[in-house]
């Protein structure tokens, strides 16, 4: 899966809360262990969606548990 004319950084860490460095922390290190791919300075490949859902959904605390 592809995403082009993603949001810049800045807008993403607003949206998120975080500053633009850990952004870019934390998209360099979903590169490194091969959940994504940076194609163009705008865009990125999802290499497996399945591995990306599992990674994400392990770290959401399940509703009512805070």
């Amino acid at each position: 899966m592809s995403c082009t004319n993603i949001a810049r950084y800045t807008d993403i860490a607003n949206y998120l809360v975080i500053n633009c460095d850990t952004l870019s922390h934390a998209v360099m290190r979903f590169c490194d262990c091969g959940l994504i791919e940076r194609e163009s300075r705008h865009g990125i490949r999802i290499i497996d969606v399945n591995v990306a859902e599992n990674a994400i959904s392990s770290r959401i605390a399940p509703v009512g548990n805070v």
